[in-house]
Parts: structure tokens; C-alpha cells; sequence
């Protein structure tokens, strides 16, 4: 009898030692108890994305009833409603390429509306080449539909991403942003000033910031932008803003994704980092709006 208790408790206590680390683990996940969710209806349940498995990347694409070259292949795949009938659609991320070449050209979009099967398909805009181009979907416009974010590295020196926003509007995916405002960024003027300093100045919002150019003194010595003692030898040193490395979403108190860019400074030549420049921008009414902006020197 005693021996029987002893196993009930080991049992029980085996029991209950296993019921705390699955709380744990799913806590950490974002579930609660039963896989419930512990995040608000406007967290990641609303922008989550199921994968499409259909349309592998990588597969080629040709699906019946539109028109594509033979060397159209899938760049990436998602499944989202994004026409709020509360059916998940097929979004399809295409590109042209000959087999093994990592570069992309003629980037679009193929939607398979869920309801009726069809498909539709628009590019991501004038600048629709480049490499790995991926999608991204959430709420950029609103709560109501879901939109989609498009990128693709142009392979440059700077490391520029391109971006593209769509969204689903009068029973057709449209740009939410013009492509080449997305990809503008801020508007930077720049300025070397004795004493190693570059001064940073936002055309548009007057913001100002001075990076401190010590660090790399002797490099501006040898390119003969200043003297070892600080005195400016240039009269127009090469300073270097490029657009964005970086558009990341991230989800706000609202459950609406805004957009965090990331330009980077040079002085001298390209690999000459001084600075990142952050920039906040969100999506109202059609319309890119910039939020917050911060120089950040490296």
C-alpha cells in the first residue's frame, strides 16, 4: 500500500512538473492554455501569413490562364485574405531568371483569388529587377485588408534594397505608395565642417545632427579632406547618402504595420560607414507620412 502511494505522488508530481513546462513553452510562444492566444485580435493574428504550399520558390510558374515567359519562376508565396471575404487568397512573388542565375528581372505579383480561382498579376513597379526578391504581408493601409510589402537587394555597392507596396482596392491589387516615393527617403543634406565633423541636415523637417569623424582622422588625411589638425583641405569632400538598406515592418499599439528605414552615411568612399539614419513612417490615406527620425553615428 505504501509502495502503491509512493508511485501516485511520483505519478502526480511527474504530472504536474510537465503541465508547468508546457505552460511555459507556450507562454513563450504566445499561447496560453488549450493553444489559446494571449496577444490582442490586432496582434500577430491578424497579419499572420500561411504559406502557399502550391507555388513553391523556386518552382516554376505558369498557371493556367495567364500569359508568362517559360523562365518565370516563383521568388516566394504566401496565402492571406486580402480581399476581406474571409477566405485566404494565394499571393505569388514572380520573376524571370535563367536556371541558376541568382538576378531577377520583371518582378511581379500573381494573386489566385480564393473565391473564384482566377488569376490576376501587376509588377511591382518601374524598378522591378534585382536579387531575392521576398514579400511580406500585413496591415499597412488599415485594419480592414491586408497589404503587401515586396523587396529585392539591386546588388549595388550600398547595399540598397528596393521596396514596393501593394494592396487590394476595387477588386484589384494597385499601389498603395508610389514605388518611387516609398524608396525616396529622407532628404539629407550634408556638410564637413573643421575639426573632423559632418553636420546632417533633413531638407524637409530642418532636423540637424553633427557625426563626430575622429575615428577615421588618418583616412581623411590620405584622401586629402583634412589636415592632422583638423583644418578642411576640400572644398566639396565626397560624402555619400544612399536610400534604404533597410524598410522593416513593425507592428505598432494598433495592430498597423509602419515601416523602419535605415540610410547609411559615407565619407571618402563607399565602405567608409559614419552613420546610420533612422526613419519611422507610416501609411495614412494614401499617403507616406514620416514619424520619426534619428542619426545614429558608427
Amino acid at each position: 500500500m505504501k509502495q502503491q502511494s509512493k508511485w501516485t505522488l511520483f505519478i502526480g508530481g511527474a504530472i504536474v512538473i510537465l503541465g508547468v513546462l508546457v505552460f511555459i513553452v507556450s507562454e513563450k510562444n504566445g499561447y496560453g492554455p488549450a493553444g489559446l492566444s494571449l496577444s490582442s485580435p490586432t496582434d500577430s493574428q491578424l497579419n499572420s501569413i500561411q504559406p502557399a504550399t502550391a507555388f513553391i520558390p523556386g518552382s516554376k510558374f505558369s498557371p493556367e490562364g495567364l500569359t508568362v515567359k517559360d523562365t518565370t519562376f516563383v521568388c516566394d508565396s504566401g496565402k492571406a485574405d486580402l480581399n476581406g471575404d474571409g477566405q485566404a487568397d494565394q499571393v505569388i512573388l514572380v520573376g524571370e531568371r535563367e536556371d541558376n542565375s541568382p538576378f531577377v528581372q520583371n518582378i511581379q505579383v500573381a494573386l489566385q483569388d480564393a473565391s473564384t480561382g482566377k488569376f490576376s498579376i501587376i509588377s511591382v513597379g518601374e524598378s522591378n529587377v534585382g536579387y531575392e526578391p521576398k514579400l511580406f504581408i500585413g496591415r499597412f493601409t488599415g485594419l480592414h485588408n491586408k497589404d503587401i510589402l515586396i523587396s529585392f537587394a539591386t546588388g549595388g555597392s550600398g547595399g540598397v534594397t528596393q521596396y514596393s507596396l501593394l494592396t487590394y482596392k476595387d477588386n484589384q491589387l494597385t499601389s498603395a505608395i508610389p514605388q518611387e516615393i516609398l524608396n525616396k527617403g529622407l532628404e539629407l543634406d550634408t556638410k564637413c565642417l573643421p575639426d573632423f565633423n559632418l553636420k546632417v541636415t533633413d531638407k524637409n523637417t530642418g532636423y540637424t545632427a553633427t557625426i563626430d569623424l575622429h575615428q577615421g582622422k588618418s583616412d581623411y588625411e590620405r584622401l586629402g579632406i583634412y589636415n592632422q589638425n583638423g583644418n578642411l583641405l576640400a572644398k566639396d569632400p565626397l560624402v555619400l547618402v544612399d536610400g534604404f538598406g533597410v524598410l522593416n515592418p513593425e507592428m505598432n499599439e494598433n495592430g498597423i504595420y509602419q515601416l523602419k528605414g535605415i540610410q547609411r552615411i559615407s565619407v571618402g568612399y563607399h565602405a567608409n560607414s559614419v552613420a546610420n539614419v533612422e526613419s519611422t513612417w507610416t501609411v495614412i490615406n494614401g499617403q507616406l507620412k514620416l514619424l520619426s527620425e534619428n542619426v545614429q553615428p558608427l
